[in-house]
């Protein structure tokens, strides 16, 4: 087997009709607004992309639709937080994420059930003051975010952010040098592969299930997934960079 880029890999996916301008995915949210959610499906799938920057300026353009949308304020704490690119030390972000917690918090009154476990979930991500060592938030939230997965064992969205809270508490470190999963590594591949049996083009499993298996022994297990994420999402920050070829890590062809 060869190595080529996983970017190549995808380049095969058929076009899709994305049901906004990055690509597609839709999370109805409790609000009246329909252009709030229209923004918060957008930033949802930026988020998803690893473009979180971006993705809080969507959240802020829902919440300008609708002041009352809690899960636009989840959104920019779920945005705001570490990821397995960069971790939260800015205290002033962290303070910030907070705050917005706190905001769908009050706000989840209105909200369905799982968008107010959701939401609780996320207050335990955050704390004020920003504590020095964030490892036991991190921890809680990945506690609390398996509830809601228990709760909701059939929403992608609550699965793939689950699996996504899981390796935040290892970032890049899921298998030994030996091949071996590490703590959470099998968690995370039974989420995702139970996702994907379901929801095969849900845009944050297969992304989370790429970086999860490119480690391994078999990368190539995430390759079906891998060329469909390109039409899923052909312009979403870093799941568009992977469409376009230019994503350095690698997995083995099939061919």
């Amino acid at each position: 087997m060869h190595r080529v880029s996983l970017l190549c890999l995808m380049f095969a996916a058929c076009a899709i009709a994305p049901t906004n301008r990055y690509g597609t995915l839709h999370r109805p949210i409790t609000t009246k607004s329909p252009l709030c959610q229209h923004r918060f499906d957008e930033g949802l799938l930026l988020c998803y992309g690893f473009n979180h920057d971006e993705a809080v300026r969507h959240f802020e353009q829902a919440l300008a639709a609708d002041p009352d949308c809690a899960m636009a304020w989840f959104g920019i704490a779920h945005a705001l937080g570490p990821n397995i690119n960069a971790p939260l030390t800015d205290k002033a972000v962290a303070a910030r994420a907070h705050s917005a917690a706190q905001k769908a918090k009050a706000l989840s009154y209105m909200c369905s059930p799982v968008e107010q476990q959701l939401i609780a979930a996320i207050c335990t991500r955050y704390a004020e003051p920003p504590p020095d060592d964030r490892a036991p938030l991190d921890q809680a939230f990945a506690a609390a975010m398996k509830q809601v997965h228990v709760a909701f064992p059939d929403d992608p969205d609550v699965g793939a952010l689950y699996a996504e809270s899981l390796v935040d508490l290892s970032p890049w470190d899921y298998w030994t040098k030996a091949g071996e999963p590490k703590a959470n590594t099998n968690e995370v591949l039974a989420t995702l592969e139970g996702v994907l049996q379901r929801h095969p083009n849900h845009p944050q499993a297969i992304h989370i299930y790429i970086h999860a298996t490119e480690a391994s022994r078999q990368p190539e297990k995430a390759l079906a997934a891998a060329r469909r994420l390109a039409a899923i999402a052909p312009a979403c920050g870093h799941l568009g960079v992977w469409a376009t070829g230019s994503e350095p890590r690698a997995i083995p062809s099939l061919a």
